[in-house]
């Protein structure tokens, strides 16, 4: 993964709203973090599929009606995530199918609530 140090030396700091980061976002999902592992300075996480809204190139793995995906934080720490918690990912797809998720990409909790923005959103056209 082509990333620099300066890029994980920026501020972490999520810019924009749902509405100004969907267009240019590659894909973008709700999901589950299962599993995250650093490796070097990046953090690979797979996460469980609640709900997809832009597909792209994402590669997802479908097991029964369980569907999951993989996402690189290229800096292990911006955005923070945790194991267990739901997310909102918009973000770019590396040449494997890997989300990819760099500090200026979008990342948020996920509630409930967020879910009737994120369906209208799905609907636009970009």
């Amino acid at each position: 993964l082509k990333h620099s140090v300066a890029l994980c030396q920026q501020k972490c700091k999520r810019r924009g709203t749902l509405e100004s980061n969907y267009c240019s976002s590659n894909f973008v999902i709700t999901g589950t973090v299962i599993t995250a592992v650093i490796r070097g300075g990046s953090m690979y996480a797979t996460v469980s599929i609640i709900n997809v809204y832009k597909e792209g190139s994402l590669a997802i793995q479908q097991a029964g009606k369980t569907m999951s995906t993989k996402i690189i934080i290229l800096c292990k720490k911006c955005p923070l995530i945790r194991r267990g918690l739901n997310y909102i990912f918009m973000g770019q797809v590396d040449e494997d199918g890997r989300g990819k998720i760099a500090p200026h990409h979008f990342v948020m909790a996920f509630k409930k609530k967020n879910q009737k923005g994120l369906n209208v959103l799905k609907n636009r056209q970009c």
